[in-house]
């Protein structure tokens, strides 16, 4: 999803609700979003690639959510 689409659909929701993600595309445990980071991802399947960060990242073009756990 892109950001504008994230963006548009919280808009839509409660101010008050937590944001959580699964820790897995299965869906086998949930985590409170802890903080997100910017990035450079490039996907090396559709379901998957590496994020660079700081140093590392060449051109920003994602955002990096992370989990409490």
């Amino acid at each position: 999803m892109k950001v504008g689409k994230l963006v548009e659909a919280l808009q839509k929701l409660n101010p008050e609700h937590e944001v959580i993600m699964s820790s897995d595309g299965e869906g086998n445990n949930f985590s409170p979003l802890d903080s997100f980071s910017k990035c450079h991802y490039e996907p090396l399947k559709p379901w998957c690639g590496e994020a660079y960060f700081d140093e590392d990242c060449e051109e920003e073009n994602a955002i990096c959510l992370w989990p409490i756990s």
